[in-house]
């Protein structure tokens, strides 16, 4: 058995990735994958799977983000994410079961969603709402349709913008995540 106890997650030596995805839609079956990034709170370094990337075989297809996003989200013991529980994780695994692929391993993780919604009493449960009361103002952006038009056709700038979107929401999670670890109920979890 390991205990994860919130208010020691990052005493306990566990390696943790906070981490968000950027799709072309809200289900799998009519979107794609277009990058993963995971953040190390250790490092701060962040790293990040992109659909056009050089070593992609096929831009058309989100197969290698799906397969390398796994191998990386796989190496981290504990996985911080927003909503991520109801949409990040059965997106990546949507996805890996279409190509064929090995989904995300069942290591421990922390949908602050969650935390939000049932330890918190807010307007609603966005991160940029709980970022934003939290620390007055928010890192999150928005993204206007068409750059998401233009970042789904492809188009690198366009595409560019959306990754570091995405990036902005890893640290925006990672200090949300360290203002919420005492609403974060203790409990022992079976490996």
């Amino acid at each position: 058995m390991v205990k994860l106890d919130g208010v020691d997650d990052f005493k306990k030596g566990l390696r943790i990735g906070v981490f968000d995805i950027e799709s072309t839609g809200l289900n799998a079956d009519f979107g794609y994958i277009m990058c993963v990034s995971v953040l190390d709170p250790a490092t701060m370094k962040i790293e990040t799977i992109r659909i056009d990337d050089d070593r992609n075989p096929d831009k058309n297809s989100d197969k290698w983000v799906v397969r390398e996003a796994v191998k990386m989200l796989d190496r981290y013991d504990l996985l911080v994410g927003w909503y991520s529980e109801r949409f990040d994780v059965p997106m990546i695994n949507t996805r890996a079961i279409l190509h064929n692929l090995k989904p995300l391993d069942n290591n421990f993780r922390r949908d602050l969603w969650y935390t939000a919604k049932f330890r918190m009493k807010l307007r609603n449960n966005r991160l940029a709402t709980v970022g934003g009361y939290l620390f007055k103002k928010t890192l999150k952006d928005a993204i206007t349709p068409s750059v998401w038009n233009s970042a789904i056709r492809g188009e690198k700038k366009a595409l560019n913008y959306v990754v570091h979107h995405c990036e902005k929401d890893l640290y925006e999670t990672l200090r949300v995540y360290k203002r919420l670890l005492p609403l974060i109920p203790k409990r022992l979890r079976k490996k």
